[in-house]
């Protein structure tokens, strides 16, 4: 990831800013790294709907998108 402290800060605010303007994050990977966890964990402090990509298949199937 970012070694630099402020590159890794500006990387974070921007992340943080596209996610408060996101419905969902859908993860697409099965392995998560710090950045993915990181990612996961503002969207539940957000409320945002949270879900896999497998997650987001499966309701296409039943119809439910």
């Amino acid at each position: 990831m970012l070694e630099n402290p402020d590159e890794r800060h500006a990387f974070n605010e921007i992340v943080r800013d596209k996610l408060l303007r996101c419905t969902v994050l859908v993860v697409c990977s099965k392995h998560s790294d710090a950045t993915t966890n990181a990612e996961v964990g503002l969207a539940r402090k957000y409320s945002k709907v949270l879900t896999t990509l497998d997650g987001v298949l499966q309701a296409a199937e039943k119809g439910e998108l």
